[in-house]
């Protein structure tokens, strides 16, 4: 039922002074369960509509308890193409905003593997003799991957830039105990794990506030 036409029925049925606990709208429109079956079929053409017989007898409104002069001036077989249509237009939205994340995420994870990537064929393949060679881009890519992409990326680019560190010295011919057992090697690891928690912290309260 229409917006309007229930609160025209609620209007008349207070001005009647009726407070009864039921109130029964009547609408005097007669129609079947094959019109509505054809009305749905009508806009959704794909629909298979099958029909039961029900043997419950239908409860059947007074003329005491039905409200007197009021008719409903717009039909629901008339309103069913605009409703579908609004759920149709709603569920493609969904749809969008549901494959615009998808793709945000995608094009954000895409860009972590790839500067990832570039971080390890920097540590590992360029040998520049300049200052450059004494900044630790790792540490720069877990600080830059915290700011930009958020906490879960900055913890992803420690764990992954401690994980390439240690094999990159296990690559360059140190042994595996000297790396683990030696207090020294763990600084870095600290580092960049602290340092992800802290600057995603950072990042969170900022985007919060």
């Amino acid at each position: 039922m229409h917006v309007d036409d229930l609160a025209k029925a609620i209007e008349r049925y207070a001005g009647e002074g009726r407070f009864e606990p039921e109130m029964n709208l009547t609408s005097g429109q007669h129609s079947t369960f094959k019109a509505l079956g054809d009305a749905l079929h009508g806009v959704v053409r794909q629909a298979n509509i099958d029909y039961t017989v029900d043997f419950t007898p239908a409860g059947q409104a007074t003329e005491d308890s039905a409200i007197k002069g009021w008719m409903p001036e717009r039909s629901f077989f008339s309103e069913l193409p605009c409703v579908v249509r609004s759920i149709e237009s709603e569920g493609a939205q969904i749809l969008r905003i549901s494959r615009s994340r998808v793709k945000s995420t995608l094009f954000r994870l895409l860009s972590f593997l790839a500067l990832f990537a570039f971080v390890c064929l920097y540590t590992g393949f360029i040998k520049t003799s300049s200052e450059l060679q004494f900044v630790d881009v790792r540490l720069l890519f877990i600080i830059s991957a915290c700011l930009f992409l958020g906490k879960r990326y900055g913890l992803a680019a420690a764990v992954l830039c401690s994980v390439a560190s240690v094999a990159q010295s296990i690559f360059y011919g140190t042994q595996w105990y000297v790396i683990f057992f030696h207090v020294d090697n763990w600084i870095p690891v600290s580092i960049y794990l602290a340092s992800s928690v802290l600057f995603g912290m950072y990042q969170e309260r900022s985007a919060a506030a």
